[in-house]
């Protein structure tokens, strides 16, 4: 059962264009304020951007709690499991966290409990919270 419902949104300026990437997930942009789509495999992220922004126009992120997420299971070594972290992938999309290799950041927890796709480009549910380093 989706509860999108229940979450701490944040309003940040599209650094470019990301109309085409609602609920991919985000990192700071280049200037103070800004986001962009995650391009860094297991990057430190913002969180999941809401709407469809243009270019300078505001980006709805959610920084905690519940949001539908664009996710990647193709990959055996990072596969998405319910309870299970989740990271970027360097395409913005969420993926499995499964290893503790130091400056790695995870981004929140998979509770796609009916989730059983697999593939690029599907949706799961995932709970956000602050970005978090796993290793030394």
């Amino acid at each position: 059962m989706a509860t999108y419902d229940w979450g701490v949104d944040r309003t940040f300026k599209a650094a470019i264009d990301i109309s085409a990437s609602q609920y991919y997930l985000v990192k700071a942009g280049s200037v103070a304020g800004e986001c962009t789509i995650n391009t860094t495999s297991a990057g430190s992220c913002l969180g999941v951007l809401q709407n469809k922004p243009k270019a300078t126009e505001e980006a709805t992120v959610r920084v905690l709690g519940f949001t539908k997420v664009r996710a990647n299971n193709e990959a055996a070594a990072s596969p998405l499991n319910w309870g299970g972290f989740v990271k970027s992938g360097s395409d913005g999309m969420a993926i499995g966290y499964v290893d503790s290799t130091a400056s790695k950041y995870g981004v929140g927890i998979m509770y796609d409990t009916s989730y059983t796709v697999a593939g690029s480009g599907i949706y799961v549910e995932i709970f956000v919270m602050p970005p978090f380093r796993v290793g030394a």
